[in-house]
Parts: structure tokens; sequence; C-alpha cells
């Protein structure tokens, strides 16, 4: 039994077409406009670029790039250098702010404290003891001292412990008085000083204003002019 030959059928292939374009080349043509300004503000415009790329601004550029601010209702235009002062400014008073109030806290609490503690040694003489001592109270030498106070008085008649006792609330009242009279001079002293600054700051005001309007020039610019040079 003879057997022929299975003929196999290749499918045509043929090679994938290569084609003779030529890639396009990329369009620069958007730098041309960029040719005049190789530099911004003394910057290289390439250095400009790369700090951007980086998210940061050349340090050159603080005092002349101005950012929009607005408080309430007031808006107003400021240098980026002048920006970041004030806010910097506004952070560290934030911090002593935020530092005052923790102490001013602590010292109401303190007080509270205080006030409490004496209130329950008015009628507790033994808490009275223990908080001296705490607070390191010369307790002792009081002690003796208000020994000798008690002997002394149980020595006297009648008649000289009344002169004596009427005596020491002479002083004490003597002494209260003294006091209440110098907080008092110190606030009126205190006031006094307040006064006299705010008629200063009053006249040279008017005065000043007088003179800028006579040679022309508002008062608002004028400080203005001051507020730049500082």
């Amino acid at each position: 039994m003879s057997s022929e030959p299975t003929e196999i059928e290749v499918p045509d292939t043929e090679p994938p077409e290569v084609s003779s374009e030529e890639p396009d080349e990329e369009d620069f043509a958007w730098m041309e406009e960029l040719k005049a300004h190789k530099q911004l503000h003394g910057v290289e415009l390439v250095d400009l670029v790369k700090a951007l790329a980086d998210g940061q601004l050349p340090e050159a550029l603080h005092d002349i790039v101005k950012v929009k601010l607005k408080n309430g209702d007031q808006e107003w235009e400021s240098p980026l250098s002048k920006a970041r002062r004030e806010a910097m400014l506004h952070q560290d008073y934030t911090k002593k702010l935020q530092s005052f109030s923790k102490e001013r806290d602590e010292f109401n609490s303190d007080k509270n404290e205080f006030i409490e503690m004496l209130q329950t040694w008015k009628g507790n003489p033994e808490a009275l003891l223990a908080g001296l001592e705490r607070l390191e109270f010369p307790v002792l030498e009081a002690a003796k001292m208000l020994a000798k106070k008690h002997r002394e008085l149980d020595a006297m008649t009648p008649r000289e412990r009344q002169l004596f006792e009427e005596n020491e609330k002479l002083k004490r009242d003597q002494a209260k008085a003294r006091w209440d009279g110098d907080r008092r001079s110190k606030e009126e002293s205190s006031q006094k000083v307040k006064q006299e600054a705010n008629q200063r700051d009053d006249f040279v005001s008017s005065t000043a204003k007088a003179l800028f309007d006579k040679a022309g020039i508002p008062l608002e610019e004028q400080k203005a002019r001051r507020g730049k040079k500082g």
C-alpha cells in the first residue's frame, strides 16, 4: 500500500513594512517668546523653573512678588517677604499668648486653691498648722511670740488688757490704711502718667497734621512712608 505525501499549505506571510518616514521633531516654537525673558528680576529663567518645580521661590523674588491678603472685608497686597515676616510675628505672638494664657490659668488655679485653703484654715487649727508648715512659714517662732503675748496678757489687769487690745487694733487699722493708701497712690500715679502720655500724643498728632497739611502731604501718606522705611 503506497502513501502519498500530505501537502501542507503555508500561509503567505509578508514582512512588516518599514516606514521610511522620520519621527516628528518636538516643536520648540513656544520657547521663542521666552528668549526675551532669560532673566526675571536678576534670576535666570532656568533657575526659576527649577525652583518652581521643587515648590520653591528664589529668595531674590521675595521682595518683588506680591500676594493678596484679606482680613474680613479688608483686602490688600503685600510683598511675600513682608507677609512672611508678619506671619512669623503672628506665630510668635500666638505662641507667647498661649504661654501667657497657660501661666494665667495656673495662677488662677493656685489662687483659688489658696483661697479655699484659707477658708478651711479659719475653722480648723490643725489644718492651719499643717498648711503653714507645708508652706515653710516660721510657725515655731510665731508660736513662741504668741505664747509670750498671752503670758503678758494674763499678767495684766482687765483695764490694762483692754487698752492693750485697743492699741493693737489701732496698729492693725493704721497698717491697713497705709496699705490702702499706697495702692490708691500707685493707681492714681499710673492713671496720671497715662493721661499725660495721651495728651502729648494728641498734641504731637494735631501739630504734625497741621504741618503736613500745610506742606500738602496727607498725614496718612506720611505714615505709609515711615512704614516703608521701617
